[in-house]
């Protein structure tokens, strides 16, 4: 008899598929599918067809193909196939009775479905037979049946009978008689049923269930009308994930589906005419299509799938010219189609064909505890070490899936030590390089103003009055009103009672970028906000021209800082400068002339430094100082706009 290991065929025939099994589902036994077939009869014909729909579905099958069904009982590799496979579908034909070896081979699958802790499904197939015949044993069937002189004929006949009696699907009451569509419907009952089997946490896709259904609410069940629904949120929240569970969940009620992935870094990569011929290949079943261009596409698109029923992912768009030309319109596509776009960017979103939003959320507490136990310790509780730690680990994520899965996976298996280290450093330097990879996707595509006024809020402002923060961006001639809807609609900020407000990771990865090309050197930052970097650059005049922003605001009561009175003097470029909280006892011999907005609590001098022009200020804030007059000694004209001091000193003049 045949081994196992000696059918190739179902190996390489499954690995070839398109679209594998193991992308599709959970494989929790070896086979998805065993047929069983009585090879005289059909193997060459239906059981052929069937077996290679299957496989292009990413069904992954064993056939016997080297069955001789001889001999006097079934190999053990033969039975293990059995044991090892989720579903048995059983083809009666008019002939299955004639052999033994197929009787047996009935027994034990039966016998394996009802031991089965996992609840193996038989699936019976009537092949120009009747239900009623393989149940009682009748007709052309029971004929064969009856020529048996065994003492198996008994378990056969019950065999026969429980097989029968289960729900299965009959050629000549399916598609007219038709195989090649008898075919489909048996490939969709098993790929629906594979699909059903999913269960999104053992995927480690926690919380996933609410959310799932959300989007299939809004996708909604009306099969005359075209959808889209988009999700919208930052990097690494889960949109891709979220999409992906929904396409598995749902692809089984369409007549075609696809899903692109990383549709923007793709089409810079190969271009959008690449994905238009993957995603053509994918829905007409046409392999290696090639079109001339991006309109010929278009064209093909507008042609071919409007008669189709299409179930289309686009992951990660980052353009409208990407949607334009593979979703251009709800008219390009069958009645029930569904499409399914995931974005950064909402205002993608909101400017495209009647596009219903999804915002992606972060995980609450208990999801991101969860997630995190599932990377870090298999789903298992730690020991209370470990699980004081993960605390700290859960709490620094700011419950974000990215970074949960990556954390996760960095501290299985590791000692106490190694997290310990490995916390230390996050607090220190700040997230792990495969999470800043991911979050600063959504920062590279901004045009320059609106990446400075992002760096400036996430080193400066996050958690400030909206109001107030435009007012200072607007004296950068950052164009807030401009590039802060940008940010919001790219999920890297968002507002909360009138206050600007960023992701902690994101604001991290704000600060990375700022910090990355002199990590030791704070004085060449672009943006100075860390106390100890502060009072570094300040008593020791560090400063370079690369200087445009200093806050500090140490944390500490009475905190007295010694600053040189030439401090100031090689940043040129600064633009911004606020000082709270802090005592600094003798003040600047020199301000840049470039300053926009001075805000310092405190300030220790009588007047402003003389060379100081101020042409460019626009708003100075000065509480609780020591100012008697601006300048000594002259007058200066200035443009400034806001204006505060409070001193008990200050001349009228």
């Amino acid at each position: 008899m045949v081994e196992i290991e000696e059918v190739s065929e179902v190996e390489a025939a499954a690995s070839s598929s398109s679209s594998s099994a193991e992308d599709h589902h959970i494989r929790r036994c070896k086979y998805d599918v065993f047929l069983s077939f009585r090879g005289e009869d059909i193997r060459k014909t239906f059981v052929d067809h069937l077996y290679s729909a299957l496989v292009r579905s990413g069904i992954y099958t064993f056939k016997d193909d080297e069955r001789l069904e001889t001999g006097e009982s079934i190999s053990p590799a033969l039975l293990k196939a059995i044991k090892e496979s989720s579903f048995a579908v059983v083809v009666f034909s008019k002939n299955y009775t004639s052999s033994r070896w197929c009787l047996d081979e009935l027994v034990k699958i039966m016998e394996c479905s009802s031991k089965s802790p996992k609840g193996q499904t038989v699936i019976p197939i009537f092949y120009d037979i009747k239900p009623l015949d393989v149940r009682k044993h009748e007709g052309h069937f029971g004929e064969m049946f009856r020529k048996h002189n065994s003492d198996k004929v008994q378990i056969w006949r019950k065999a026969l009978t429980d097989a029968a009696n289960l729900s299965g699907l009959e050629l000549n009451k399916t598609a007219d008689g038709h195989e090649s569509k008898f075919i489909v419907r048996i490939v969709h009952e098993i790929w629906s049923t594979l699909s059903s089997k999913i269960k999104v946490e053992d995927e480690g896709l926690v919380g996933m269930k609410s959310r799932i259904n959300e989007v299939i609410s809004l996708l909604g069940e009306e099969s005359n009308i075209v959808r889209t629904v988009g999700i919208w949120g930052l990097s690494g929240i889960g949109k891709s994930t979220l999409a992906r569970a929904v396409y598995r969940q749902i692809e089984d009620q369409f007549e075609v589906a696809c899903f692109l992935d990383e549709v923007g870094e793709a089409s810079k990569k190969d271009g959008l005419r690449s994905l238009q011929q993957h995603l053509l290949s994918e829905t007409l079943r046409v392999k290696d299509l090639q079109i001339a261009n991006d309109m010929d596409g278009i064209a093909l698109m507008k042609t071919r799938l409007r008669s189709r029923r299409v179930l289309l992912v686009l992951d990660d768009v980052d353009s409208s010219v990407q949607l334009e030309a593979l979703a251009g319109s709800h008219k390009w596509f069958g009645s029930g189609s569904r499409i399914i776009i995931t974005t950064r960017d909402r205002k993608l979103l909101v400017l495209h064909n009647e596009v219903q939003i999804y915002e992606a959320s972060l995980l609450d507490y208990v999801e991101a505890t969860k997630l995190f136990r599932w990377k870090a310790f298999n789903d298992m509780c730690p020991a209370e070490d470990f699980e004081k730690l993960s605390v700290q680990v859960i709490e620094y994520s700011s419950y974000l899936p990215l970074a949960l899965e990556v954390l996760g996976s960095a501290l299985r298996s590791e000692n106490l030590d190694f997290w310990k280290a490995l916390l230390e450093k996050l607090k220190k330097v700040g997230p792990d390089g495969n999470i800043l990879k991911k979050l600063k996707i959504g920062f590279d595509g901004l045009e320059e103003s609106v990446q400075n006024t992002f760096l400036d809020i996430a080193c400066f402002f996050e958690g400030r009055d909206k109001e107030c923060v435009t007012r200072i961006l607007d004296s950068f001639d950052f164009y807030p009103n401009h590039s802060i809807p940008i940010l919001v609609h790219k999920s890297l900020i968002h507002f909360l009672y009138g206050s600007v407000h960023m992701h902690q990771l994101i604001r991290e990865m704000g600060r990375h970028i700022v910090r990355k090309n002199f990590p030791r050197e704070p004085g060449k930052y672009s943006r100075l906000w860390d106390t100890s970097n502060v009072e570094h650059v300040l008593t020791r005049s560090t400063g370079t021209e690369n200087i445009e922003g200093i806050l500090l605001h140490p944390h500490e009561r009475k905190y007295t800082i010694e600053m040189g009175t030439k401090a100031f003097r090689k940043m040129t470029k600064l633009r911004l400068l606020e000082i709270h909280n802090a005592c600094i006892p003798k003040g600047p011999g020199y301000l840049p002339d470039e300053l926009r907005w001075i805000d310092w609590d405190k300030y220790p001098s009588k007047y402003l430094p003389a060379m100081f022009e101020a042409d460019f200020l626009v708003g100075l804030r000065l509480r609780r100082s020591r100012l008697e007059q601006l300048w000594e000694g002259r007058v200066v004209k200035f443009s400034i706009i806001y204006i505060y001091i409070y001193s008990h000193s200050l001349s009228p003049s």
